[in-house]
């Protein structure tokens, strides 16, 4: 009897820019390999980002809050009305408020993005958690507990949780064809109106037409171009795996 002994090599081109197979074209064998360098950074024209990571925690925020490319501060020097940080973001406990009006974030024609990641504790008194101003709109918790654009009151997305994270993106696209939103990584709503964003003010209405917030704000970012889908579901991402959260 003649024994026989076969090898059998198998080889997987991975130079996929050839045409060749790759473990990672497959989902089931590998993840993405781009995911892992996401970061606010890497996404768009990142101008400003204020990150309460930056805060020690426990300080009283009357202007140390400062973003970290031109280190404009967030403020509130009367200190009665300033906000906490901890560990959880920088603490809204229903009369503390910030504000920036230094930041000229907008302009005619302007094509621009702000981003935020906060908790919201209770719906009940439409809690502001972002302001432009008197006759600007703003991003508000609706009574339904619906994000809502209070530029023309529409609800910006479907209930949402409280006490649990969340992360809104809105789109300028100009001054002139209206915002895009999206929460949490998906489009939510595409309005007619503008999103004028400067000065802006964190956790009230300076209208009064809606309430403080009760919750946490924890990131506040400005690209100064329009991020596209990609990109926020990119920023998504690094969310849910920097901060946590679901979805």
């Amino acid at each position: 009897m003649v024994r026989v002994s076969v090898t059998l090599s198998l080889t997987c081109a991975c130079a996929t820019a050839q045409g060749g197979f790759g473990f990672q074209d497959q989902p089931f064998l590998a993840k993405p390999a781009v995911v892992a360098s996401i970061t606010p950074t890497t996404i768009g024209q990142l101008q400003r980002w204020w990150n309460f990571r930056d805060l020690t925690v426990g300080i009283t925020v009357s202007n140390q809050w400062s973003d970290r490319v031109y280190t404009e501060p967030m403020w509130m020097m009367n200190t009665s009305l300033s906000p906490t940080n901890s560990t959880s973001g920088v603490r809204f406990n229903g009369a503390q408020r910030l504000t920036n009006n230094a930041v000229p974030l907008n302009g005619t024609g302007a094509t621009n993005t702000i981003g935020l990641v906060f908790t919201f504790e209770n719906s009940s008194q439409s809690p502001t958690i972002f302001h432009g101003g008197s006759g600007q709109g703003g991003i508000l918790i609706a009574t339904s507990s619906k994000l809502e654009w209070d530029a023309n009151n529409v609800d910006v997305s479907s209930a949402l949780p409280a006490s649990t994270l969340i992360d809104v993106v809105a789109v300028q696209t100009n001054n002139n064809a209206g915002t895009i939103f999206y929460t949490n990584g998906l489009l939510s709503l595409a309005t007619a109106n503008a999103f004028h964003q400067s000065p802006f003010n964190l956790g009230w209405d300076v209208t009064g037409s809606s309430g403080p917030l009760k919750g946490y704000i924890l990131h506040v970012l400005y690209w100064s171009n329009l991020l596209s889908a990609s990109d926020v579901s990119n920023f998504h991402y690094w969310r849910t795996n920097t901060e946590g959260g679901t979805p």
